[in-house]
């Protein structure tokens, strides 16, 4: 490259008769101009950019753009190269504002580029570098969502079962990260609902709250009822007295990574008056 850069300044010597120091100088102001001058029409620009994170079921960045109404495209490309657009029509920026959504698939750390251009002229008004992070990722806490059970008929609730399993994570970090799935152990038994689904399995701030549904599974020992259902899972029903261990996991980038959580809970007679019907 060097070689072939000292061959073309010996020609334009030859060719215009100057010296490679003149050249080479005259080189050097023309990259500086153009430089200082697109970082000039940046820093000028008309339009105000804004961002926040957001998710609960999907990742990604709330972008808000001011300025004048002119068609134009907002990009946010990822360390990989990888890039989401969206494109905000003149007439949505009558009013001098408007708002799109990118999706962040898959956070990696590392440096995004988030971008506004403009079609007409076409031009980058605004270009940004945010760089991502992860520093820590652990369970504060989990519990679980008790519901009042009648069995035999009985007005009063003869015990409860447990209808949902929370878990609140924390994370250190801007990083946004997504938890694909999760698994439930109740006294050893799987309980996992649907392969695991989470709906609001992003975390996007700095804490979350992760609610997995449970099913008992149709293998465990049951007690015949009569109510409206014919049978009920043991696992699932618990008294004032009885103990449960809860146990799971919550996995992310796209299950190659998980964390543990677990808890021993003691049931007593206030069971009935926290749970729903």
């Amino acid at each position: 490259m060097l070689n072939h850069f000292l061959t073309v300044l010996e020609s334009l010597s030859n060719r215009s008769g100057l010296n490679k120091q003149t050249l080479i100088f005259i080189f050097c102001s023309l990259g500086a101009a153009i430089f200082f001058t697109a970082i000039f029409m940046l820093s000028n620009s008309p339009y105000e950019v804004s961002y926040s994170l957001e998710g609960t079921s999907h990742a990604g960045m709330r972008v808000d753009v001011k300025g004048p109404a002119k068609k134009m495209a907002v990009i946010l490309t990822d360390p990989a190269g990888e890039s989401d657009s969206e494109i905000i029509e003149s007439e949505n920026m009558i009013t001098n504002n408007a708002s799109v959504f990118l999706f962040m698939s898959h956070p990696l750390p590392g440096d995004y580029t988030l971008a506004v251009k403009t079609f007409s002229p076409e031009r980058v008004v605004f270009k940004n570098k945010i760089t991502f992070s992860l520093d820590d990722l652990r369970v504060e806490n989990c519990g679980i969502g008790l519901k009042r059970v009648h069995l035999g008929g009985s007005k009063e609730p003869t015990g409860v079962e447990i209808g949902q399993v929370y878990v609140d994570v924390k994370k250190e970090g801007n990083l946004p990260v997504i938890f694909n799935r999760a698994e439930v152990y109740i006294n050893g038994h799987n309980c996992t609902f649907l392969s695991g689904y989470l709906e609001n399995g992003v975390v996007a701030g700095s804490t979350q709250k992760i609610r997995i549904k449970v099913l008992c599974p149709p293998e465990v020992k049951q007690e015949k009822e009569e109510s409206y259902y014919s049978y009920r899972p043991l696992i699932a029903i618990f008294k004032p007295g009885d103990k449960c261990s809860l146990k799971g996991k919550l996995f992310y980038e796209d299950g190659k990574k998980s964390i543990d959580f677990w808890r021993e809970i003691s049931f007593d007679n206030n069971i009935f008056k926290i749970a729903t019907e």
